[in-house]
């Protein structure tokens, strides 16, 4: 389950130096741990589309969130952790048990009767 980013107080966030930011000069989308390295990639993009970042902008928050969330990735592979993606590679059902949903880009599949049927894609609201 992953963790939620905690809101920061103004004296939290007035602590964190420039660099830990997505934009250092404006000082938007603090990025002191993972979770708000994703936190920010979200709002960067919510941003973009709304037209108040420039795609230069957009780009350097997800380079930086991108590397924050590597960056813990790596300190877990020094700590001896397994990432999810190597969990979900070395995982299998129990033996007798079918797999009952895959998730894809596409949309969900499930497993009826020995074959995948892909589910409707949702639309956007």
């Amino acid at each position: 389950m992953k963790k939620k980013a905690k809101p920061l107080t103004a004296k939290q966030r007035a602590k964190i130096p420039a660099s830990k930011f997505g934009l250092p000069k404006q000082r938007a989308y603090p990025m002191e741990d993972k979770s708000h390295a994703r936190n920010a990639k979200a709002r960067a993009s919510q941003a973009l589309k709304a037209g108040k970042i420039s795609r230069t902008e957009f780009n350097q928050v997800i380079k930086k969130a991108d590397k924050v969330i590597a960056g813990s990735a790596s300190a877990a592979a020094k700590k001896g952790l397994k990432t999810a993606a190597q969990i979900a590679k070395t995982s299998k059902p129990a033996k007798g048990k079918k797999v009952q949903s895959v998730a894809s880009r596409v949309g969900t599949r499930k497993v009826v009767k020995g074959r995948t049927v892909t589910a409707k894609k949702r639309s956007k609201r």
